[in-house]
């Protein structure tokens, strides 16, 4: 009650609820409002625990059909409750209605405006990075990928 009715859980506390129960089944002995809280809070973390799905950069963001996809989990939310009961359909129908609406396929590692020249000028920083990080080889390997990398074809990078 206290979870899907979303009721405080001084609810435990109310003399009509008290009385309620007590006709209901007059053995049974209400949990205090602190016992409640540690019932709803563990049952929370076995259900976390359970349905957690971590989501990997493989989707395409930016050619995502945004609107389709609002729509597509409108439709199929529509008739689940937000309980923890239905926390595994809800991610179920996130992960459909991603794979329907948002593109994947993109490269794992992609850096905007990597040319053969960052390229080599990247490997240089990384192994020199490796070796020594604050040396100014390093620093001076940094700046001039930077810069390699704002020139896209000639144009300059954005600035912020």
């Amino acid at each position: 009650m206290v979870v899907k009715q979303c009721q405080p859980f001084s609810v435990v506390q109310d003399e009509g609820v008290k009385a309620f129960v007590g006709k209901l089944d007059p053995t049974y002995i209400l949990p205090s409002r602190n016992a409640l809280k540690i019932m709803v809070e563990e049952n929370y973390k076995s259900t976390k625990e359970k349905t957690e799905v971590p989501f990997r950069r493989r989707f395409n963001l930016k050619k995502a059909k945004w609107t389709e996809y609002s729509e597509g989990m409108e439709r199929a939310l529509l008739d689940v409750e937000p309980t923890p009961d239905n926390y595994t359909m809800f991610v179920q129908a996130v992960k459909k209605t991603a794979c329907a609406c948002i593109p994947r396929g993109c490269r794992k590692e992609y850096i905007a405006g990597l040319t053969e020249e960052s390229l080599q000028l990247l490997e240089s920083y990384e192994t020199e990075f490796g070796n020594d990080p604050f040396s100014d080889t390093t620093s001076e390997l940094g700046d001039a990928l930077t810069e390699s990398l704002g020139r896209r074809g000639g144009k300059p990078g954005k600035t912020l």
